[in-house]
């Protein structure tokens, strides 16, 4: 998954991730750069993210970095992953292995 949308605030309300960066980070897993890196999980959204990606600001890279409000930000990638959750009934018969690689609705420490 590649972040091609909103940063700093989410929709309507941050920036736009930068055409450039999501270009860096396609071209770094189509050459396969990002096939040894070093990552890191986002709580909730059960999400490993690149530590370093060339072409791209590695303080971006964690999308909580970018809100000037993390509580908002934690809150809102609750919301996502409930979403996640609820549209994800609708598919029967999914082997276990991709369940589990959803979301995980567990407590996070609200800084």
């Amino acid at each position: 998954m590649v972040n091609t949308g909103w940063l700093s605030g989410g929709y309507g309300k941050g920036d736009r991730i930068k055409l450039s960066y999501t270009r860096s980070i396609i071209h770094a897993v189509l050459n396969g750069e990002l096939r040894n890196a070093d990552y890191f999980e986002i709580p909730i959204l059960n999400v490993r993210i690149p530590k370093n990606c060339t072409g791209v600001p590695s303080e971006i890279l964690d999308p909580r970095n970018t809100w000037p409000d993390k509580k908002m930000y934690d809150m809102k990638a609750l919301e996502l992953a409930n979403k996640f959750k609820d549209n994800f009934k609708k598919f029967k018969n999914v082997p276990e292995a991709i369940k589990e690689a959803g979301p995980e609705l567990k407590l996070i420490k609200m800084v």
